[in-house]
């Protein structure tokens, strides 16, 4: 059961990678024009699987996020902070400076969270 949860996890936080990224640029492109209302609803639902899978693999894994497994506590604060920093990108003006750098915080913050996934120190 734990393998399959954890492919299911991996692709989900490809999906919402991917649905963020979408969202950011179609925003820098077309400035004047909203995002697709689909845009605005299908993350949150990817997100909440996302969610589910995670939670399931902590409960499978027994792990102990701010305990025995630091690298996850650490990862579930970066992901944190990746949200807020989302939230604060997609409600700047398109192609401002607070709107840019936002956006490679997040890029960075998935970096960050990205590594201590695979490396788990």
């Amino acid at each position: 059961m734990y393998l399959p949860l954890k492919h299911s996890h991996i692709l989900l936080v490809c999906i919402s990678i991917i649905l963020f990224n979408l969202k950011f640029w179609l925003r820098f492109a077309r400035v004047h024009r909203p995002v697709p209302r689909w845009l605005d609803i299908i993350p949150h639902a990817n997100d909440t699987l996302l969610l589910c899978t995670g939670a399931a693999l902590l409960h499978l894994g027994k792990w102990q996020p701010f305990g025995a497994a630091a690298w996850l506590g650490g990862k579930l604060v970066l992901v944190c902070a990746y949200i807020a920093a989302g939230i604060f990108c997609m409600k700047q003006t398109p192609r401002s400076t607070r709107a840019n750098s936002a956006y490679a915080l997040c890029w960075l913050l998935l970096a960050a969270t990205v590594y201590l996934a695979r490396v788990k120190p």
